[in-house]
């Protein structure tokens, strides 16, 4: 039983790493975000876009993602959107929000390859950085985008 699940593990990262190997590899488009600059200690509405569109692969799940500026994930700050709640994961995971191409959570067009979501800030000091991770079908870990940061005037 053992042995026939490790060869069939071993089967199908063989695969999955020749799909990438013949296609290359996918990417993130560098992410928008409007407004770029929001007041410190007021809450502000920020919308954060991002182009992910390669025929070569399909893209089954795009986060946003809270890091701080090494590009380290920041897991114990919640994340909310617009609604003042992130109903998207798991308790205890609330550090990053899924976006949408589904026309909703400020998405313009459904399933035109650009994700978009909202989130609410209100930081005393900044900048405030985020990533966009999206996960691919055939590829084993998230491609990260770039990080990217809202400033924070006082």
């Amino acid at each position: 039983m053992f042995k026939k699940l490790v060869i069939s593990v071993v089967i199908s990262l063989t695969i999955a790493a020749t799909y990438v190997l013949r296609r290359g590899t996918p990417t993130v488009a560098t992410p928008e975000i409007v407004p770029n600059t929001i007041e410190a200690n007021t809450p502000a509405l920020v919308t954060v876009t991002v182009h992910i569109q390669d025929s070569a692969f399909n893209a089954y799940g795009v986060d946003l993602v809270r890091v701080d500026a090494q590009a380290t994930v920041l897991s114990e700050i919640e994340m909310t959107d617009e609604d003042g709640t992130n109903t998207d994961v798991v308790a205890g995971h609330r550090f990053f929000l899924r976006m949408m191409d589904d026309g909703t959570k400020g998405d313009a067009i459904a399933s035109d390859g650009v994700f978009t979501r909202r989130v609410v800030l209100k930081e005393s000091s900044g900048p405030v950085y985020f990533e966009v991770h999206a996960g691919f079908a055939k590829v084993e870990r998230p491609v990260r985008s770039a990080p990217f940061a809202v400033n924070v005037s006082r």
